[in-house]
């Protein structure tokens, strides 16, 4: 999809990302099927990832305002995975602190884009 659409239809991107977030307690499934968690989670770190460079990309004021509160909402609904994700995951180098962190991000994902060519 054009960069554009998804930004300008972030906020159903954000409301699928959460509702995959919050349906589905990992450490359950983690206990009967550990490869299936593994995906999960992963999944949900990518969905985080596009999330975050989507609002980022946008640049107004809301949308920082939005990414830090989607982050805020998963610390809040589901710690631990909020931990894997911010700290051990690909989505966790969408949510660099500070301006200087959300530069480094964008120019990231721009270098990313032209080397992997995906829209």
């Amino acid at each position: 999809m054009n960069e554009k659409v998804l930004i300008s239809r972030i906020e159903q991107q954000i409301k699928v990302t959460k509702i995959v977030a919050e349906c589905v307690d990992l450490r359950e499934v983690r206990a009967k099927h550990p490869k299936l968690a593994s995906y999960m989670c992963r999944n949900v770190s990518v969905m985080m990832a596009i999330s975050s460079i989507h609002l980022l990309l946008s640049g107004d004021e809301n949308a920082k305002t939005r990414h830090r509160e989607i982050w805020a909402d998963l610390k809040n609904e589901n710690p631990g995975l909020y931990f894997r994700l911010r700290y051990t995951k690909l989505s966790g180098l969408t949510n660099l602190p500070g301006r200087l962190g959300k530069k480094a991000t964008v120019n990231g994902y721009r270098i990313a884009k032209k080397i992997y060519k995906f829209q």
